[in-house]
């Protein structure tokens, strides 16, 4: 039986996340960031292997993927699901590839590699 949460703010949705077997993403969107939010609270994510998921979920390491989005391949990859084969550790270090303090890293060094060339 599944239940409904409704609406939940960032206190109540990370500890939801933190227990949750796997996060299903059956989502086309260019990035995803609820995958790697996923991911951040060290859990697995079940990807529709399309969009941006392709490029943030590693197959067999961070989640894995289902090709086609219709509910008969969507039922067989979560039925053969093991959340217990993901190192959760290495889920939360690979998301940390989209952190708040990597970008503003790489942000700094496309800026102070600008600012050399362009003799600023």
């Amino acid at each position: 039986m599944s239940s409904s949460l409704g609406a939940l703010n960032d206190d109540e949705l990370v500890p939801v996340m933190q227990r949750a077997a796997a996060m299903l993403f059956p989502s086309t969107d260019d990035f995803g960031l609820i995958p790697v939010e996923s991911r951040a609270c060290g859990r697995p994510v079940i990807a529709f292997a399309a969009g941006g998921a392709l490029e943030t979920v590693k197959a067999g390491e961070t989640g894995e993927f289902f090709d086609w989005a219709t509910s008969e391949t969507i039922r067989a990859v979560v039925e053969n699901f093991d959340p217990d084969a993901y190192d959760p550790a290495a889920i939360r270090s690979h998301a940390e590839n989209w952190s708040l303090r990597r970008f503003q890293a790489q942000i700094r060094a496309v800026i102070e590699r600008t600012a050399l060339t362009s003799g600023v």
